[in-house]
């Protein structure tokens, strides 16, 4: 049976027959709304410990401390901005790749990419044109792979073919004029 520690913030098992350590950090929650942060802070403000706090709101001690911390550095509990990479194409751009998409559901990406940059002057790979019209909800139409029949596969059809033809046509009625 594995016995469980806590150290450093996560939780060690131990091999019962080893005695080797294996860590596995805990999970982490999700972000807590603003509207609990605020009650959070309105409790610590009352002149109650984190413990009540935690107890009273079903939380952990070290959440109750940590937004009580930031409070006191920051002076809010709102979450900072996230900033993301900005984006490559502009809005007209993605217009004009699904307006050549619609129009051609067999063009490639890259040919799509070549005309873009040609109209907008930035440079386009072809994987942004993918990933561009799988956000707008439209997928690669490639066309249907047909099988290649080489003179030979057509040779050895042909008996099975004729012989086909022929019962085909005798056992046509004949019509009289």
């Amino acid at each position: 049976m594995e016995s469980r520690c806590f150290k450093f913030g996560a939780i060690a098992l131990t091999h019962p027959h080893t005695g080797h350590w294996k860590f596995n950090m805990a999970p982490h929650g999700k972000e807590l709304s603003e509207d609990l942060k605020k009650r959070i802070v309105a409790l610590h403000k009352d002149g109650l410990g984190n413990k009540k706090i935690a107890k009273i709101l079903k939380l952990s001690c070290s959440t109750v401390a940590k937004t009580i911390q930031r409070f006191k550095r920051k002076g809010s509990t709102q979450n900072r901005t996230r900033h993301s990479r900005p984006k490559k194409l502009s809005a007209h751009a993605q217009r004009h790749i699904q307006k050549l998409s619609l129009g051609n559901r067999r063009m490639r990406a890259a040919s799509i990419a070549a005309e873009v940059e040609g109209v907008g002057g930035q440079p386009v790979t072809a994987q942004t044109i993918r990933r561009t019209l799988h956000q707008i909800g439209l997928h690669g139409c490639p066309p249907r792979r047909k099988p290649l029949l080489k003179m030979m596969h057509k040779k050895a059809c042909k008996p099975v073919c004729w012989f086909r033809w022929c019962e085909h046509v005798w056992l046509q009625p004949v019509r009289s004029t």
